[in-house]
C-alpha cells in the first residue's frame, strides 16, 4: 500500500534530498520503548526480589515466620493469615511493611492492627489487577495478548494496554491484566519471542493513550554501497543525510498517521473496514477483513471465522466477538485517513498548528473532510451519527511534530544481515546493567573509515509523543515509501545483487 492511498502526499521540508535506504531489513533494526510522563523509557528491568532479612523476621514472631516459610514454598490456594507480636516502634513497623512489599509483591498484604500488631495475609487466591512490561519480537500487540491469554487461560478482554506497537520490530510496553495472581505471571510459559517483567499490583488497568509517547532506536541499511563510491562521493552522501536530519531537527515532520494504522495488506486497508462499519455493512466489513486469499489466518480472522462457523451470517456478532480495542482500530483508521487526506489538502494552502481528527466533538467538517468521506461512500450525516453511536469523539492533533533528543551515527558494515543494535537491544532487555541505560546511549556523528565492499548505514535515536509515527519521520528523512512491501522488495534486490 502506497502513502498516497492513505492520504499521505506532502512533505514538511521541501528541499530535502531523496535518499536510498532499507527500513526493517531485520526486525531488530527497529526498537520501540514506551514512555510515561516523568519516567525513563521502559526496559525489561526487574528489581531483584529482596533478600531474606533474618533480623527483621525475628521481630515478627514464630507464627509469622512459619507463614512466610509457607509462602516461600508455594502460593497457597486458600486464605492464610498471621499476626506479629506487638511492635512498639513505628519505624520498625514501616520497615516490615516495606520489606514484605518488596520481597513478596502482591502475594502478601500487610495491615497494622490495634496494639501495634501487623497482620499478614494472602487472601483467597489473592487475585488483583497487575501491571507488567511486555517485551515482544516480530509479533503484533494483539497476537501477543492472545498468546498471554491462552497461557493464563484468560479472555483477551482481561488485558489492557496504552497503545499497539509495531509488528516487525522489537518493542516493550506496559500491559495490565485483571483478576490474576503474581505467581501466575511469574511462572507463565511463553514462546521465545515474548518476555514479561516488572510485575506489580495496580490500582486500575492501563488506559488507552495513557503513555506519553515512545523512544526509538532504528537502523537504516544500505544508504550507499561504499565499494562503488569515491571518498568525495561518500562525503557528499553523508552531507546530504546530515542536511535532511538537521531540517527535521529544526522544522519537524508532518504528523501523518503512519502506514501501520491502515494495515500492511493492500487488499484489506483497515480504513475501508471502518467505513463499512460506519454504514452498518457488517457482512462487507467481515468479508473485507477476511479477504479472498487462502493465506494463514491471523488472530482477528480466526476469531471471525470461528464465530461464523457457529452462527452463519451473524456478521455483526462476529465483529462484536472481537475485543473492543481491536474493533476500534478499524474506526480509528477511518478517522486517521480522513485526517491525513484533509491535512494534505490544507498544507497546500498553509495549515494551522492543530487540525481536528473528525468525530462527534468536531462535527463541523471542512469541505476537504467531506470530500474524503464521499470518496468512501460516506455522507457527513451518516458519519456524525455513527461517531455518536460508536463513541468516537475525535480530537485536536498537531499538524507538525518535532522529535526530541534526535541523535544519529553512520555505520559501515560488510555483511548485509549483520546485527547492529546489539548494545541497544541488551539495554532494552535489562542486560549489561553496568553499561549506560537505553536513553543515555549516545550516537556520535563521525565519518567512518572506508572499508572495501562495505555498506553505509545510519543509526537513529529519538523520542516522539503518543500517536506520532517513526515511519513518518523516516519518510521525511528519506523522501521515500515506508511500507513493508516496498522495503521487503528493496531487501530482496540487495541480496540478489550480492549473490550475483
Amino acid at each position: 500500500m502506497k502513502h498516497s492511498l492513505a492520504g499521505i502526499t506532502q512533505y514538511r521540508n521541501k528541499n530535502n534530498t531523496k535518499i536510498d535506504g532499507i527500513i526493517k531489513h531485520r526486525y531488530s533494526d527497529f526498537l520501540v520503548c514506551e514512555t510515561f510522563k516523568n519516567e525513563k523509557p521502559l526496559t525489561l528491568t526487574q528489581k531483584e526480589t529482596a533478600a531474606a532479612d533474618p533480623a527483621l523476621e525475628n521481630t515478627l514472631g514464630e507464627n509469622c515466620r512459619r507463614f512466610l516459610e509457607t509462602i516461600d514454598k508455594e502460593q497457597p490456594k486458600t486464605e492464610l493469615k498471621a499476626c506479629t507480636d506487638p511492635i512498639g516502634e513505628k519505624d520498625t513497623r514501616e520497615k516490615i511493611h516495606c520489606y514484605i512489599r518488596n520481597r513478596y509483591g502482591g502475594r502478601v498484604s500487610t495491615k497494622t492492627l490495634q496494639e501495634n500488631r501487623i497482620m499478614l495475609s494472602t487472601g483467597k487466591d489473592r487475585k488483583a489487577t497487575l501491571s507488567f512490561s511486555l517485551y515482544k519480537e516480530n509479533t503484533g500487540t494483539t497476537a501477543a495478548i492472545e498468546t498471554l491469554g491462552k497461557a493464563l487461560r484468560k479472555n483477551t478482554r482481561s488485558f489492557s494496554f496504552a497503545g499497539t506497537k509495531d509488528k516487525r520490530a522489537v518493542t516493550i510496553q506496559k500491559v495490565s491484566v485483571r483478576e490474576t495472581r503474581v505467581d501466575e505471571l511469574e511462572n507463565i510459559a511463553l514462546p521465545h519471542n515474548l518476555r514479561i517483567g516488572n510485575i506489580a499490583p495496580s490500582k486500575k488497568p492501563v488506559q488507552l493513550g495513557e503513555h506519553s509517547g515512545n523512544h526509538f532506536h532504528l537502523f537504516i541499511r544500505n544508504i550507499a554501497t561504499l565499494a562503488e563510491m569515491t571518498h568525495e562521493e561518500k562525503t557528499g552522501k553523508i552531507g546530504e543525510i546530515r542536511k535532511n536530519i538537521e531540517a527535521i531537527k529544526q522544522n519537524g515532520f508532518i504528523n501523518y498517521f503512519g502506514m501501520q494504522r491502515f494495515g500492511v495488506d493492500s487488499e484489506t486497508p483497515t480504513h475501508t473496514v471502518g467505513a463499512h462499519m460506519m454504514r452498518g455493512e457488517w457482512e462487507k466489513a467481515c468479508k473485507t477483513i477476511l479477504g479472498s486469499s487462502s493465506k494463514t489466518r491471523n488472530f482477528i480472522e480466526r476469531k471471525i471465522e470461528k464465530h461464523l462457523e457457529k452462527r452463519k451470517e451473524d456478521y455483526k456478532g462476529a465483529l462484536d466477538a472481537l475485543p473492543w480495542s481491536t474493533r476500534t482500530l478499524y474506526l480509528h483508521a477511518l478517522q486517521s485517513y480522513l485526517w491525513n487526506f484533509s491535512v494534505s489538502k490544507v498544507l497546500e494552502e498553509g495549515a494551522d498548528e492543530l487540525h481536528a481528527v473528525p468525530g462527534y466533538r468536531h462535527g463541523d467538517f471542512s469541505q476537504t473532510v467531506k470530500d474524503a468521506m464521499l470518496q468512501l461512500g460516506l455522507s457527513p450525516e451518516v458519519f456524525a451519527e455513527a461517531c455518536k453511536r460508536l463513541n468516537l469523539p475525535g480530537t485536536q492533533r498537531k499538524t507538525v511534530v518535532v522529535p526530541e533528543n534526535l541523535g544519529f551515527a553512520f555505520v559501515e558494515y560488510t555483511d548485509i544481515n549483520t546485527h547492529v543494535l546489539e548494545k541497544e537491544l541488551a539495554a532494552m532487555r535489562g542486560e549489561n546493567r553496568e553499561e549506560a541505560p537505553l536513553d543515555y546511549i549516545e550516537y556520535v556523528d563521525e565519518i567512518p573509515q572506508t572499508q572495501a565492499g562495505a555498506f553505509l548505514g545510519l543509526k537513529l535515536s529519538f523520542s516522539l509523543p503518543q500517536s506520532s509515527y517513526a515511519t513518518m519521520l523516516l519518510r521525511e528523512l528519506l523522501r521515500n515509501e515506508t511500507g513493508a512491501q516496498h522495503h521487503a522488495a528493496s531487501s530482496a534486490e540487495t541480496l540478489k545483487a550480492i549473490d550475483d
